[in-house]
This record gives structure tokens, sequence and C-alpha cells, in this order.
């Protein structure tokens, strides 16, 4: 690896950027993150092997790598669905929504307190994210977990100590709520460790740390692969 590579590294880490991208000369592309890179680029990384955000062990001929570089938010649907994301917070907007049964119209989120689900979903439908999945078909966590396990274009993350790639959905461990019911909780990382989700309580998106929710640990995250 040239100094040039060392280099990079080195300045993405003090510059403070959460993810390093390293791409090779045939044009492979590694997330990893900057602060993992930097301490082990000295040892794993000059043997030729290192950790992907994924937790996946890859090696690499180091003479291959053509540079390292911060990730950014420069794709434009990635950009502005992390916008949306955190412009939506304490917003009122998911709270409802309406489906025909039986002829009569009904709201189906109990305004609000059934909405973590939907809110994601409608978010990455605005940007063909979820394509051939209904939202009536997933108001649930359970059901948008199966729909994305059977979904071509998302992939589960191995790896659940690694900080997520924004735009990953996270999804946490069941809680009780004020009802007596048991259920699991899903929101949108949005990068510097934070996750939007809708939350139970109050009945709006609210951000919260991405390594739980209200005690909750994470059970899955899942990632869009135009999104990485």
């Amino acid at each position: 690896m040239t100094k040039g590579i060392h280099n990079q590294i080195e300045d993405i880490y003090h510059e403070d950027h959460d993810t390093a991208v390293v791409e090779t000369m045939d044009g492979k592309k590694f997330y990893v993150l900057s602060h993992h890179l930097n301490r082990v680029w000295r040892s794993s990384f000059i043997k030729n092997s290192f950790k992907t955000k994924n937790g996946d062990l890859i090696t690499v001929n180091t003479d291959d790598v053509a540079r390292v570089y911060a990730f950014t938010l420069e794709d434009e649907t990635l950009a502005t669905l992390i916008a949306q994301t955190k412009n939506s917070i304490d917003s009122k907007t998911f709270q409802e929504y309406y489906v025909r049964e039986c002829g009569e119209k009904k709201e189906v989120l109990d305004k609000g307190d059934k909405s973590c689900s939907s809110f994601v979903v409608q978010l990455y439908k605005v940007h063909d994210l979820l394509e051939g999945v209904k939202l009536i078909e997933v108001l649930t966590v359970h059901k948008l977990l199966r729909a994305l396990k059977e979904h071509e274009k998302w992939k589960s993350v191995k790896n659940l100590e690694e900080e997520p790639l924004p735009g990953d959905l996270v999804f946490y461990g069941e809680g009780t709520f004020s009802n007596g019911t048991l259920r699991k909780h899903v929101g949108i990382y949005v990068g510097n460790g934070k996750v939007v989700s809708n939350d139970g309580d109050a009945k709006v998106p609210r951000e919260h740390d991405w390594h739980n929710y209200k005690d909750r640990p994470v059970s899955a995250i899942f990632r869009h692969k135009d999104l990485s």
C-alpha cells in the first residue's frame, strides 16, 4: 500500500467521518468504520484483510487498493431520504392511514399508536425502495421483517455491533405498550449514531441513539443494495 493510501486513511479518521470506502482497482467497494480502519491498518489491513461494516472478513491485496475515501451522502436518493426523515421529527404527518373495509373508510394506525412500520414504509416507497410491497400488507414490524427477508434488494446485516450505514432500517426487540401488547420497533438510521423512528408514546417521529430504543436492543439491521 502506498503512502498516499496511508494518508487518506489518517485524513478520514482525523476529519471525524463515520465510514470509509475502500475501493479496489477493479472497482469493488467495501464500507468500513473509519476508526476501525485507522486502528488496524498497521496490522490487519497490511496483512490484506479487514472487516467490512457487515462484519464480513474481506481479503484484499493491498497493491490492488486504488483509493480510500470518506463515505458521504452524495447520492441524491439517499440524501433526500435522510433529509425527509430528519424533517419528519415531531410531525403528525404519519399518524393516520385510511383504507376501505366492507365499503367503509377505516383508520388503521390508531392515530399514530401503530405507526413505526408505516412511517418507514411510506418514506421508502416514495423513492421506490420497497418495490412490490403494499403498505397495508406491512403495518406491523413482524410483517415488514418478513417482507424484507423475501425482497431481492434488501439484505440483513450480519454484525449487529457495527454502526449502521445511513438509510439502514434498524429493528429492536419487543416491548410492552400501555395497552399491554408486545411489539417490536423499527426506525431509520440517519447517521452520527442516531435513528429516527415513530415513538409509540409520543405518536410522532423522534430521534434516539441507534444502540437501543427504550432499553430494547437491536434485533436486526436491513440494508437496501441501492443505498450502499
